[in-house]
């Protein structure tokens, strides 16, 4: 029998949802982050992890506008993130929290798709974590499309992935894994076809 990795506990504080939408292609998105203050809005974070924040991300609102911005740069013009849920997580239950902070949606800055892009494409960031798991960041539909094989991603400003890596492995963010852990640099970063979406799409 094949040996499959079993995930770990959530360990988290619980995740946000993002959306990514052009009109037609729609894809959603789970991001972690550390334990928070649903009383509150924008939702900020619990000591210890707030001072570790340095102030730049205090809370789920910050974080939310960040990341977007980020992941934004994957994503031709054409393509809105937005967020469309948040979920605490206490003591192992799940519980989706209402209203969501006021995040404005990140209008995507890539001009357009290159040649040969498919809406089935995906490119993936996979990266260790400090608990000693694994984390992926998977972007369906992505502007970007690698034609070179595999490539090593460090926490740099060499490039959009790179910054990207930098961004999610920066202490002073509110991005963790599913086991509540900082992702670690590098990237092994990866691209591909998803099956499914390639049948959906009659690109078979």
């Amino acid at each position: 029998m094949p040996y499959v990795e079993t995930p770990p506990p959530d360990l988290s504080g619980g995740y946000m949802v993002f959306q990514y939408s052009d009109g037609t292609h729609i894809h959603r998105q789970r991001v972690h982050v550390p334990t928070f203050n649903s009383a509150v809005i924008p939702f900020p974070y619990n000591y210890p992890y707030a001072p570790a924040l340095g102030g730049l991300e205090v809370g789920i609102g910050d974080t939310a506008a960040d990341y977007m911005a980020k992941a934004g740069v994957f994503y031709a013009a054409s393509f809105t993130i937005t967020l469309v849920g948040l979920f605490q997580n206490v003591g192992g239950v799940i519980t989706e929290i209402f209203p969501l902070p006021v995040v404005a949606p990140f209008v995507c800055l890539v001009p357009s798709n290159p040649a040969g892009w498919l809406p089935e494409n995906f490119y993936q960031l996979n990266m260790r974590t400090a608990g000693g798991h694994k984390v992926k960041f998977i972007f369906l539909s992505p502007a970007i499309l690698l034609t070179t094989g595999p490539t090593i991603n460090p926490a740099d400003t060499a490039s959009d992935v790179d910054k990207f890596v930098l961004y999610v492995t920066t202490a002073t963010n509110g991005i963790r894994a599913h086991d509540g852990t900082m992702p670690l640099s590098p990237s092994h970063t990866t691209y591909g076809e998803n099956r499914r979406l390639r049948r959906h799409y009659g690109h078979a």
